[in-house]
């Protein structure tokens, strides 16, 4: 049952990803107390756009000549977005096909600019910098 008399009840409209879980309302839901119902009802629901068009981009974004470079999170949900499509690829891919090639691509130039102090990640708020790290 939904709804329960007995309950204090709360309505959740933090944005959820499609096709994922929910780790955070579980976590939430562990911490308040037992009498306290969460109802989750997201105003939005995220789904991953194509690996191969993100890396694409990736890719070509930092093969363009610039001194230096800043990846900026903006949201704890766009680094949860980047380290998805990252472990799909790992997963799912062969190693031979054109995506996880472009990919191994991209780790290393991104690898190549961390060493050399042209690449920086940055976050907008503690809980992104958190997720980053």
């Amino acid at each position: 049952m939904l709804y329960n008399d007995k309950l204090v009840h709360f309505i959740v409209t933090r944005p959820e990803w499609k096709n994922g879980s929910n780790k955070w309302l579980e976590k939430l839901q562990k911490k308040i107390d037992s009498k306290i119902n969460l109802i989750n009802l997201p105003f939005q629901t995220f789904d991953l756009c194509s690996k191969k068009f993100f890396l694409l981009k990736l890719l070509k974004w930092l093969k363009k000549r610039k001194i230096k470079k800043i990846i900026l999170f903006t949201s704890p949900a766009s680094v949860e977005a980047v380290n998805k499509i990252f472990d799909e690829i790992k997963i799912k891919c062969s190693k031979n096909s054109k995506t996880k090639i472009v990919f191994n691509l991209v780790l290393l130039l991104i690898n190549n600019f961390l060493k050399t102090k042209k690449i920086r990640f940055a976050a907008i708020g503690e809980s992104t910098a958190e997720k980053i790290i």
